[in-house]
């Protein structure tokens, strides 16, 4: 332990201290001093190492006194020497030291050597080159031009004086140095020619545009081309690639956009064939060009007006089916869209393309832009037209692209184009094509004209066949002899007999009934126990009203009439019953029965069937006869 200073009064102030040769590192422990340092306690125990003088160090390190500060400070390219005032000698020529305060140096390679004594590195070591040749990586090359060398040794090639290069590589003597030495950007005038009769007239020369030449690359002495795309400024010789800045533009028709630097098409209405050109020239006036890009002045036409263009130097009307707006279409007229036309030249718009250009027989598909040929059964007799007309009454064509009405042909009139007899007519028809229509005293019966006496077309009596007719009986009219006579048709005489049979028919009802009365009456006094019972219905002759009130009627066929249950709501049935023929009234007189019910309803709307049935026409009212004897 020691006190760093005298009077110290407390042991707080003793400290620990490293032994001469020793320094404390920064954790407090004791290190030995550096070699080329020294750390004398007899000086100072608290010190850190002191370095030796600049040059000279020590052995070792931990030295502990100045007077170890022997051995020299030799740096790279130096062996320590003992014997050397400086203590240090120099790596003689062939030899080398990379370290300091080394005890020897490196030879170099075998067949290497190196240009200078103190050689720090192997890349010094190089070849020992024959004269004009020097050492480049390991290999011996000509010297560089401006360069020469005249001895074999490892040595470089040494440049020519100032304003002087040699006219090629390899050079061995200075005197090779008699070629002008041009600058940046320059080059030797090629027509002057080395060791020739004009050696004393030789000159430098600017680099051409688009060319360029460093001076320090003694590898060329030529003018050394930019990259294609791209040349130097106009009258700025290129010093180096760096100096091709401009785009390279030589083809016909383009110039340099300086804004953007891109090569770019003439604009309308300018041409240009010359290279690295930074504008075009404009056309004379009143000319423009077709399109950009324009290369010499015959591309100039005239500037026409909308519905125009240019015919060399005349303006021409734009043709039919094409327009030119100036504004918007360019120089040369536009064909209409979709195949459509235009109604005359010099249009100047699209909107007048609004026909078709279609030949009779034709239409425009506007889809395709084509004209199609009218199909079957249609035809167009114009012009321009973007749809064909159908032919008429279901008419009909032989071919497509019928250009006329005439073309439409009718089936009537080709037997083989219609299946009508002889008993109908064709007539054409706008559905189907044509129908045949039966003739006067036919008509369709299953599809065939039949003759209308064949097909039952009077109801009764006799059909006459030219003109068609019914001859009817007497007692029925109508054209087919389908109605039967009322009183209101008969004659004055048959009205008088219908007036005496109907009167006879009420003096008849006015006996009945009385009849009816007292039988009734007669009933209510006899037995309580005799029923009235209604027998079921017998053969009887039948008669129409007809019947009753006309005296030549002759009796009907029999009939049997079931009532069924019309009993129950008294007589309904239209009959006059008669058990066993016998005189009726009148001519014929009337069967007397005994029992008789009546309903005294009208019998118009009977008529007779040709098989001697009797029917109730529409509107007919029943009248009933019965026996409830």
């Amino acid at each position: 332990m020691y006190t760093r200073q005298a009077g110290s009064v407390s042991d707080t102030q003793c400290e620990t201290y490293c032994n001469s040769g020793e320094e404390k590192d920064s954790q407090g422990n004791c290190v030995k001093c550096d070699r080329g340092y020294y750390k004398d306690n007899s000086i100072d125990v608290f010190s850190e190492c002191t370095l030796c003088q600049i040059d000279r160090i020590t052995p070792s390190i931990g030295a502990t006194s100045q007077a170890q500060c022997t051995v020299g400070n030799c740096t790279a390219g130096y062996k320590i020497d003992g014997t050397s005032p400086t203590g240090c000698q120099i790596c003689p020529a062939g030899t080398y030291q990379m370290s300091k305060w080394q005890t020897d140096c490196v030879s170099c390679p075998p067949q290497k050597t190196t240009t200078l004594p103190g050689a720090t590195a192997l890349n010094d070591c190089i070849l020992s080159c024959d004269p004009g040749y020097e050492d480049v990586n390991g290999q011996c090359v000509k010297c560089q031009i401006g360069y020469y060398k005249i001895e074999k040794k490892a040595s470089s090639c040494t440049k020519c004086p100032t304003g002087f290069i040699t006219a090629s590589t390899g050079s061995t003597n200075p005197n090779d140095c008699n070629v002008l030495d041009c600058g940046d950007g320059t080059e030797i005038n090629p027509n002057y020619t080395p060791g020739g009769s004009n050696t004393g007239i030789q000159s430098c020369r600017s680099c051409e545009r688009g060319y360029y030449r460093d001076s320090s690359n003694r590898a060329t002495m030529e003018c050394q081309m930019c990259p294609t795309d791209y040349i130097t400024p106009l009258n700025q010789p290129g010093t180096s690639s760096s100096d091709c800045t401009v785009r390279n533009c030589t083809t016909p028709g383009q110039f340099r956009n300086s804004v953007t630097n891109a090569c770019t098409p003439c604009p309308l209405g300018k041409y240009n064939n010359d290279k690295w050109q930074d504008s075009c020239t404009d056309c004379p006036q009143g000319y423009t060009t077709q399109s950009a890009g324009a290369t010499i002045i015959s591309n100039c036409i005239r500037d026409c007006a909308s519905g125009q263009e240019g015919n060399g130097a005349q303006c021409v009307a734009c043709p039919k089916g094409k327009y030119r707006n100036k504004a918007t279409d360019g120089l040369l007229c536009v064909a209409c869209p979709s195949g459509y036309t235009t109604p005359g030249v010099g249009s100047t718009s699209n909107s007048a393309c609004t026909l078709s250009p279609c030949l009779v027989g034709q239409r425009l598909n506007v889809a395709t832009g084509n004209c199609d040929l009218c199909p079957l059964n249609y035809y167009q007799d114009l012009t321009g037209q973007f749809s064909c007309k159908v032919c008429p009454d279901g008419k009909y064509t032989d071919q497509p692209a019928a250009t006329s009405l005439a073309d439409c042909k009718s089936y009537c009139d080709t037997p083989s184009k219609n299946n009508c007899s002889s008993n109908s007519v064709c007539q054409d028809d706008i559905n189907q094509g044509f129908k045949c229509s039966c003739l006067p005293n036919y008509q369709e019966q299953n599809n065939v004209c039949t003759h209308k006496c064949d097909a039952n077309y009077c109801v009764r009596g006799t059909c006459i066949r030219n003109p068609v007719s019914c001859s009817c009986p007497d007692d029925y009219t109508g054209s087919r002899c389908e109605t039967r006579k009322s009183t209101t048709g008969l004659s004055q005489t048959e009205k008088i007999i219908a007036g005496s049979v109907a009167g006879g028919v009420g003096l008849l009802i006015l006996i009945v009934v009385i009849v009816c009365c007292c039988s009734i009456i007669a009933r209510k006094g006899g037995s309580s126990s005799r029923r009235s019972v209604y027998k079921e219905p017998e053969r009887y002759h039948d008669y129409d009203k007809a019947s009753l009130y006309t005296s030549n009627n002759t009796p009907r066929q029999p009939i049997l009439y079931d009532t069924g249950s019309r009993y129950n709501t008294g007589p309904r049935m239209l009959m006059y019953r008669d058990p066993s023929p016998s005189p009726y009234y009148g001519q014929h007189g009337m069967q007397q029965l005994p029992e008789i019910t009546y309903d005294n309803r009208g019998f118009e709307g009977l008529m007779w069937e040709p098989d001697g049935r009797m029917i109730l026409e529409s509107g007919g009212d029943p009248a009933v006869y019965k026996s409830k004897a």
